[in-house]
């Protein structure tokens, strides 16, 4: 998988896959997800693999994008997955990385 991945404060990673990205990362009370349709849903994993978080989307139609607080989420590394609504089977893009401070 081909991935242009860019962690750093206020900068988006992006899979060049897929076209999603998220921003800001590292982050402590929000992040945006972009490049999205309106179908989908994101799962948030932690680094033992366990699912921390789980949000249908709810984007804005212009700007193709979605907000999650994770301010309650402990700090670390997580990862979100982005998975098609039509096909609930199917992980549309590469696990991106979040790091929260």
């Amino acid at each position: 998988m081909n991935s242009d991945i860019v962690i750093g404060l206020n900068e988006k990673q992006k899979s060049s896959e897929n076209g999603f990205g998220i921003f800001p990362n590292p982050s402590g009370d929000v992040i945006w997800v972009s490049g999205l349709s309106g179908k989908e849903e994101l799962v948030l994993f932690d680094c033992t693999g366990s699912e921390v978080f789980r949000q249908k989307t709810a984007n804005d139609v212009l700007d193709k994008k979605t907000m999650l607080g994770i301010k309650n989420l402990p700090k670390g590394l997580y990862f979100l997955n982005v998975i098609s609504e039509n096909n609930p089977h199917s992980t549309l893009g590469t696990k991106l990385k979040l790091a929260k401070l």
